[in-house]
């Protein structure tokens, strides 16, 4: 993931939990948990610096529930391991609700158009 991608995905995160109730926000990625695509993809550790400690803590939590943990640390974990295209999902459903309410700066709408056109 470049830079700019990078930052754009952290800016999501933070607006997110920012701006939105914590059980909305937990409903929103519990249901695009169930609704990720399926299919092998890489898998990718996510990092609290990368997407903030609140969201790493909520996404695990999601996780454990569905049952969609390979392993099941005792302690609260700094990281968790996610496929790619879950990764991706995740944000991508967080970035469109905050395009949707008008909360999105213009580098998230800039990411969202060239993704939608393949750019």
């Amino acid at each position: 993931m470049d830079s700019s991608a990078s930052r754009v995905e952290l800016a999501v995160w933070s607006v997110a939990f920012d701006q939105y109730d914590p059980f909305v926000l937990r409903a929103v990625l519990r249901d695009a948990c169930i609704s990720r695509p399926r299919g092998w993809s890489y898998p990718e550790r996510l990092h609290a610096s990368q997407i903030t400690g609140p969201a790493v803590m909520m996404i695990w939590s999601i996780m454990a529930e569905l049952k969609l943990l390979s392993d099941m640390p005792s302690d609260p974990p700094r990281f968790i391991s996610v496929r790619s295209t879950l990764r991706a999902h995740l944000t991508r459903q967080l970035q469109l609700m905050l395009m949707r309410d008008k909360l999105a700066d213009g580098a998230m709408i800039d990411d969202q158009i060239s993704r939608d056109f393949g750019l």
